[in-house]
């Protein structure tokens, strides 16, 4: 038995750390194993522990459907066992209500929380706070669970309505809450001049006791305007739209905003310039791409737009300062905190906002130096000049903006046409996830990251398709999926089908995704019965603002001279310390033979222009960026390993070797890490295991390495939807380079080299889509 607890403990120990290097995939798979050494100890804290902690992983990973049955199994054992704590059986059980309404499953998110508030009444009784917190919980599962529930879900927001207007004294935030809550639920019932009533009502209240640019405030308001819509008054809700916007510039101009929390606020307020690029689109007006563009990529943009100020006047004073800032942030944000104290746990709170607040000291004094530096960009049109510039002739733009199910295609033609449809793919989320499990397969077969080892795709009745684990319960209309091919062409048809025909025939798109569709490679999907892979070269832009800011910044590097190349990888990950976190990355041979052809085809210096194995360091990297060494370089290729984290953009890294000394030398080049370097490159290529896009923020978008290089100063990045086998990797990465030799532009180049292994010219094995789609360029076309 003591055996088996320090097996438990010390795997509790690891996946703690690991999780906090953003290896989720590993942790858990510990955990797991920790999990299943010790069954004899299934009902001590110390596996509750291990439980909870492999569903709070799932949950940061967006997984609810893995996390409902280890809540399940707990709450089993609180059932079996009444002298656990009751207490922490109605947070599971809350908590299992929440996973539960996350899968839209909300008869069972209803179930769980009639329990918790039963517990709750009789903890506190029917009008104690936490009871009337929980019975505003089981009310909105009820409003969501059909139109039988939701006649019930309205009458328990007028029963907590009602108890919290009765406080003395009464608590007048609540009050709004439960007045916006039901506002929602009668919109829902379609009773749009009461609930209009209501949202008013809390309006009212929130703008007078939170300010009329508070984020509770602006919720409600944007609440209003979403009834004004249901109700067909979209005059007054374009009205309302407009005014809300206002507010929300207001906000994010402020000079006390740090970027971080510019960000975090916009991520919650992004919808509003999602609903009304609908509501333009609807009228006929172009105006819908300025509200589109203003959705995403804000944060990015203010990023690029000033470190190109900053490089256009010569000055770069002040830039390692802010660069150190956000590092230090960084670091802070990653840091494992689940063993700490009480107190370290406020002191590390307190070292958080030091460090924010270090932030927006360096912005505001780069911005005193240089006035022409924005680090909040203004809402305005789109230069349409600008923009036909950048896209370049003979190529189209498709523009999407997700809400929900729901998809609206903004297009621009070769000829400069702008068009819209509206369309809805039914679990548009959930689809996208399946499709690309489906797609990415065949490559990651026998892998840890095998997306169909215990799961599977169904067909649901209502169009959508899910992925499921194989012994999971599966309604019994649903049908198993074995061909990717229906689920490709549910998505082409809602994404691509609208598309005027001068756009389908056209060989250039550009496309701005949203959402779960930046993870769909678009030359995957068929239109008039053909991969659009063959005969269309496919690029993506974070926004159309940054598709311009980032053309412009590529013809800027032309003038720029230096060398050619930079290559650094096939670090030596078998020559790390014991007990290096880098113990848990393996070396690869494909890498190493990619370096060494890359070394040889451009002739590169070893210390110099390429550097490998335990010369494949954090510190070489920062100390080339420190002599403004990485400025020189035109292509910067990284041949390695790569973290990407779904649930946390900050813990996207590349991985080098570190020096096991210093903090700042680990060998994980966070995102944070990577936004403070400075470059100047045409492209930067991760040729990795998997690079990915990283998670999707609404306000910003892609979140991850993308991202992270754009505000290092590249124009263009390629990188990998999923993980791609060392060897096919290699081979792509030497053909593609090929094609670049020749000539061919970075966009041409992939596409040219897609096609040859489609068309079997590399191996009939890696002709299927799971070896070439994984590469996508995002950036300047």
């Amino acid at each position: 038995m003591g055996t088996l607890r320090l097996t438990a403990e010390a795997g509790l120990r690891l996946a703690k750390a690991l999780n906090a290097l953003g290896q989720y995939g590993e942790a858990l798979d510990i955990l797991s194993d920790a999990r299943a050494r010790s069954p004899q100890i299934r009902d001590t804290p110390l596996v509750h522990d291990l439980d909870v902690t492999r569903a709070v992983l799932y949950r940061e990973l967006n997984r609810p459907a893995d996390a409902e049955p280890i809540y399940r199994a707990l709450i089993a054992i609180y059932d079996a066992d009444p002298t656990l704590s009751r207490a922490n059986r109605v947070t599971l059980l809350n908590n299992l209500a929440e996973v539960e309404a996350a899968q839209r499953h909300f008869a069972d998110a209803t179930k769980a929380q009639r329990d918790v508030v039963a517990e709750r009444t009789r903890m506190f009784g029917e009008s104690g706070l936490e009871t009337l917190s929980a019975k505003s919980a089981l009310a909105a599962y009820l409003s969501n669970d059909g139109s039988a529930a939701l006649a019930e879900g309205i009458s328990l927001h007028r029963q907590v309505l009602t108890a919290r207007r009765a406080l003395s004294p009464p608590n007048e935030l609540a009050v709004a809450a439960s007045l916006h809550n039901l506002g929602t639920s009668l919109d829902q019932a379609g009773e749009y001049h009461e609930a209009k009533e209501k949202v008013l009502e809390a309006v009212a209240i929130r703008s007078r006791m939170l300010g009329p640019d508070h984020p509770d405030t602006i919720l409600s308001r944007r609440e209003l305007a979403g009834i004004m819509m249901s109700a067909g008054d979209l005059a007054g809700a374009r009205e309302t739209y407009a005014s809300l916007i206002t507010s929300m510039e207001r906000t994010r101009v402020r000079a006390t905003a740090t970027e971080e929390q510019r960000r975090s606020y916009f991520s919650q307020s992004a919808q509003t310039y999602k609903l009304m690029a609908f509501l333009e689109a609807q009228a006929g007006r172009n105006s819908a791409f300025a509200y589109a563009d203003a959705a995403r990529s804000r944060t990015l943009l203010e990023l690029t737009t000033s470190s190109e100020a900053l490089r256009s006047a010569g000055d770069l004073t002040g830039t390692e300062e802010l660069g150190a800032a956000r590092r230090a942030l960084g670091r802070l944000a990653t840091a494992d905190t689940s063993q700490m104290n009480d107190a370290d746990r406020m002191q590390h709170a307190v070292a958080i906002d030091a460090a924010a607040a270090r932030v927006g000291h360096a912005e505001a004094a780069l911005q005193s130096q240089h006035p022409q530096l924005q680090f909040s960009s203004k809402f305005q049109p789109i230069d349409r000049s600008r923009l036909r510039l950048a896209m370049g002739d003979g190529s189209a733009l498709l523009d999407y903006i997700v809400l929900g199910d729901r998809v609206l295609l903004l297009w621009i033609s070769p000829d400069g046409t702008m068009g819209s449809a509206n369309s809805a793919i039914p679990g548009l989320a959930e689809t996208a996830r399946s499709y690309v499990a489906m797609l990415s397969a065949p490559a990651l077969a026998g892998t840890a990251a095998d997306p169909l080892a215990d799961r599977a795709v169904f067909a649901w009745k209502d169009g959508s398709f899910r992925l499921r684990r194989i012994d999971e319960a599966i309604p019994d209309d649903a049908e198993l999926v074995n061909d990717v091919g229906p689920i490709r062409d549910a998505l082409a048809h809602g994404l691509l089908s609208d598309l005027p025909p001068e756009v389908q025939k056209s060989t250039r798109w550009i496309v701005v995704p949203d959402g779960p569709l930046a993870a769909i490679p678009f030359d995957t999907l068929f239109v008039n019965g053909a991969p659009i892979a063959a005969r269309t070269v496919v690029s993506y832009a974070p926004s159309l603002g940054l598709l311009i800011d980032l053309t412009d910044r590529l013809k800027a590097h032309q003038s720029l001279r230096g060398d050619a190349v930079m290559v650094i990888g096939a670090p030596a990950f078998d020559r790390v310390p014991a007990g290096s976190p880098l113990q848990a990355w393996s070396a690869l041979p494909g890498s190493k033979t990619e370096v060494s052809d890359l070394a040889r085809r451009y002739r590169l210096t070893p210390g110099k222009t390429v550097f490998t194995g335990t010369d494949a360091t954090e510190a070489r990297l920062r100390q080339l960026d420190e002599h403004g060494a990485l400025m020189r370089y035109k292509l910067i290729i990284f041949s390695t390993h790569a973290v990407v984290d779904p649930a946390s953009s900050e813990r996207n890294a590349i991985i080098l070797m570190g020096d096991g000394q210093h903090p700042d030398s680990d060998g994980f080049v966070r995102a944070s890490e990577l936004m403070s370097l400075r470059t100047s490159a045409d492209l930067i290529v991760v040729s990795a295991c998997e690079s990915g896009v990283g998670d999707w923020l609404d306000g910003e978008g892609a979140m991850g390495l993308p991202f992270a290089l754009f505000a290092s100063g590249s124009a263009r990045t390629l990188l990998t939807h999923w993980s791609v086998g060392d060897q096919s990797s290699a081979t792509f990465m030497m053909r593609f380079l090929d094609k670049m030799d020749h000539g061919a532009s970075a966009a041409i180049a992939l596409q040219q080299t897609k096609a040859d292994f489609l068309a079997g010219r590399m191996g009939e094995k890696w002709s299927a889509p799971a070896y070439w789609a994984a590469f996508s360029l995002f950036g300047a076309p």
